[in-house]
């Protein structure tokens, strides 16, 4: 038996996690600034800068909205990954996650070898089981060419995933709070893009209970609900 898992690479972790606190302090500070800045200027701005306030805050949270959404997929599929060991014997390809059933795939009942940009998938369709194994396993070549003996290995594109789906209609809802002149639109797009936010608070909190910038991202998500709160009300009890 051969055991597979994904490598700790310090380099790569170490600039994405730069990366991650670059642009999420960069969110907290402008977000933490316009909402001061409009709960203060409420009463003696001119109707013209809190529409231009208003303006500023909803896009930096509709690029927030969609950050969200980003980091939750790609930190779920990092600690996925980190968590998962593949095992390769002479009969069987084995995937073993913590907290999840083992997913076992014969070797003679594989059927399609599909390699993506990212991922080489393995299925079987009879019974219908699939594993999904990431480049960044140590010793992938070695983990391809022992499956490639059973089956021949498709090379397709990567295809849109449709994660990204919420964060489109994050970003439709927003527009309309904005734009839309219309108090009833505005209150029903409000309460969807709340409902989005919600959505994804909730993998956020999630993936907080382990993460080493859970203080970074808490302040973020607080700030974010913040804002959003004040957009909504400031769009609504006009």
């Amino acid at each position: 038996m051969t055991e597979f898992r994904v490598l700790p690479n310090p380099a790569s972790d170490r600039r994405r996690d730069r990366t991650i606190r670059l642009v999420l302090w960069g969110v907290v500070f402008i977000l933490s600034g316009i909402t001061c800045f409009a709960i203060s200027a409420a009463r003696w701005a001119s109707y013209q800068t809190n529409i231009a306030v208003t303006a500023l805050a909803i896009l930096i949270l509709i690029g927030a909205v969609g950050g969200a959404h980003y980091l939750a997929i790609r930190m779920g599929l990092e600690r996925m990954k980190r968590n998962s060991v593949y095992e390769l014997t002479e009969t069987d390809l084995v995937r073993k996650r913590s907290g999840e059933t083992a997913v076992r795939i014969g070797l003679s009942e594989v059927s399609t070898l599909s390699l993506r940009p990212d991922w080489l998938v393995v299925e079987s369709f009879n019974p219908l089981r699939r594993i999904a194994i990431p480049k960044e396993v140590g010793g992938f070549a070695l983990l391809q060419a022992e499956l490639a003996k059973h089956a021949a290995i498709v090379k397709v594109p990567e295809r849109s995933p449709l994660a990204f789906v919420p964060a489109v209609a994050s970003f439709f809802c927003w527009a309309l709070v904005l734009m839309s002149t219309d108090a009833g639109v505005v209150r029903i797009a409000a309460a969807i893009g709340l409902v989005l936010m919600a959505c994804s608070s909730f993998h956020f909190v999630r993936l907080l209970r382990r993460s080493p910038k859970r203080v970074l991202l808490w302040m973020w998500l607080a700030i974010s609900w913040a804002a959003m709160l004040w957009v909504v009300y400031s769009r609504t009890a006009r």
